[in-house]
């Protein structure tokens, strides 16, 4: 039953850039070139299986939210590449959900995963970097109206069954707080909304944990990972995200 919940919860994220040929994928999304930070997250409950998405974030840390991977066991990681079944999979040392990790509310919904053994970095396999440590006060990235993209495999409606077998791209600009709070109860200091309204793309099942992807002072950057997406794949309403500025201090303690 529990595993039968989280599908309902997982989803991709996915929008339109520029004016590439649309697909169905990640609804209304674009393929994505190579994501070098994207991570396909399996994880098991019984005979039963599902999966998500995540970042790398260092050469051997994985940055997820705690839904997708807390308590499941066994837990897969795969890299490398825009195709699902030519990405190779890495053994999993260890997976640490926040401490306050609230299944009930969400709260505090990241985690970390950690390999066996760290990635030797490459042009397909690389990790993406953090939110920078000192900001403006009162001013946590991702910005209001802020664009960003994700890459997800996830599924490309609300009737599919399987993952997606290329990684797929969405633009989202990040909504205000106040539209984020009319679809999520949400903390909307450890989270954000976004939302694509030119396109009407948005994320699916499959998708949570995806990360959403900013540019600070020109350098891309981790600003999110799927949280919450619209029940049904709707395109009129915003997808949530774990706000990762917010746990900042806590994931440099734990990857250092």
């Amino acid at each position: 039953m529990k595993l039968l919940i989280l599908l309902a919860f997982c989803g991709i994220l996915s929008v339109q850039s520029q004016k590439p040929q649309i697909t169905p994928y990640i609804i209304n999304g674009i393929r994505s070139p190579v994501a070098p930070y994207f991570a396909y997250i399996r994880f098991f409950s019984g005979r039963n299986s599902a999966w998500g998405g995540g970042a790398l974030v260092s050469n051997q840390h994985i940055l997820t939210i705690a839904t997708v991977v807390a308590p499941w066991d066994p837990v897969e990681v795969y890299l490398g590449g825009n195709n699902r079944e030519m990405m190779r999979r890495h053994d999993v040392a260890t997976v640490m959900p926040h401490p306050n990790f609230d299944r009930n509310t969400r709260a505090f919904d990241i985690a970390i995963v950690r390999l066996t053994n760290p990635i030797i970095p490459s042009a397909e396999v690389h990790p993406i970097a953090l939110p920078p440590l000192f900001q403006p006060p009162n001013f946590e990235l991702p910005y209001e109206h802020e664009e960003l993209y994700i890459d997800g495999l996830g599924m490309s409606t609300a009737n599919s069954q399987v993952p997606s077998t290329f990684l797929y791209r969405s633009y989202q600009r990040v909504v205000s707080d106040e539209r984020c709070r009319r679809f999520f109860i949400a903390e909307t200091d450890q989270a954000f909304c976004g939302e694509d309204r030119e396109e009407r793309s948005n994320v699916c099942f499959g998708d949570l944990g995806s990360p959403a992807i900013g540019m600070y002072r020109r350098q891309p950057y981790l600003a999110g990972l799927v949280r919450i997406h619209p029940g049904n794949c709707g395109a009129n309403q915003p997808a949530a995200f774990t706000r990762v500025s917010f746990f900042l201090n806590w994931v440099q303690s734990q990857i250092v």
